[in-house]
């Protein structure tokens, strides 16, 4: 049998497939390099006339050699009074790191930026539905050992097939020591709920909670917290991880302003927008 070059495995091959088993986060366990090997982190690169500053945005996730996905308001910013979408060149993604706070360069690791930036037609800011971004790599990224693709979702795209199931978020958001964000990700397990519960649980998620949207979580202080926007809702199928969700919108104590995890979480469900991710790779 011939041998297999791990950097050269095509897409088919390696999506939603990670190599090291791993046995945002409040509550959540720590990450082994290379057990999910689509995890990205954005960062939002400032630069002036004195001065150069690069600080942490984002979460996202790898689906091709040539794009990442996050979540629409992660892209955004308030200019005047009004939202509009970053620039490519004012953002940097990070592949295959784990301590988001270290800027040397190891093998197996890439920082690059996005030569562009495609918000969801639809997404209407401080909403949850097409709460969705897609940034295109100025290259193609080289697939390893631990930087590979998750699988986009295939299947039944009803949310009843999957209520009850445990995905799993990985971030670098705020944890339960109260740190803004963490130097590693944390990974945390999550079940989908129906909509009739989340929407019968607080009168909250009566204007965000739509069609295209899902509320997973246990309402026990664990799950995706500030700075955790954007990270993939992965389930696994068949062996293969898959994208389900996106972090999109949590509720804040009225204090801190921080999540409030005694109430759901609401995630864009990926798998409504699976067409629309599929016409980038043409």
């Amino acid at each position: 049998m011939p041998k297999i070059n791990a950097d050269t495995i095509p897409f088919e091959d390696t999506c939603g497939r990670a190599v090291t088993i791993n046995q945002l986060v409040f509550h959540g366990g720590s990450v082994q390099k290379g057990a999910y090997p689509w995890l990205a982190a954005l960062f939002w690169a400032n630069s002036s006339a004195v001065s150069y500053t690069v600080s942490y945005k984002c979460s996202a996730t790898l689906i091709s050699q040539l794009h990442v996905v996050t979540a629409a308001h992660c892209v955004k910013r308030k200019n005047r009074g009004y939202d509009e979408t970053l620039d490519a060149k004012d953002l940097l993604v990070k592949l295959g790191k784990l301590n988001i706070q270290e800027w040397t360069y190891s093998p197996g690791e890439k920082i690059i930026a996005p030569k562009s930036i495609t918000v969801h037609p639809d997404y209407i800011s401080s909403h949850s539905d097409a709460d969705i971004a897609v940034l295109e790599l100025i290259e193609r990224i080289e697939f390893t050992t631990t930087i590979r693709p998750i699988c986009l979702w295939s299947g039944p795209t009803n949310l009843e097939v999957v209520v009850g199931k445990l995905g799993t978020v990985v971030g670098w958001g705020m944890d339960e020591n109260g740190n803004i964000t963490t130097s590693e990700p944390r990974q945390v397990s999550l079940p989908v709920v129906s909509h009739e519960d989340c929407l019968s649980s607080s009168a909250i998620f009566a204007t965000q909670v739509t069609g295209r949207t899902f509320c997973a979580g246990f309402r026990n202080g664990s799950g995706p917290c500030n700075g955790d926007s954007g990270s993939a809702f992965a389930l696994q199928q068949n062996g293969r991880w898959m994208l389900r969700g996106i972090v999109s919108i949590s509720v804040s104590e009225h204090a801190t302003r921080h999540c409030d995890l005694s109430n759901y979480v609401i995630f864009t469900d990926a798998s409504k927008y699976v067409d629309w991710l599929l016409s980038f790779f043409k």
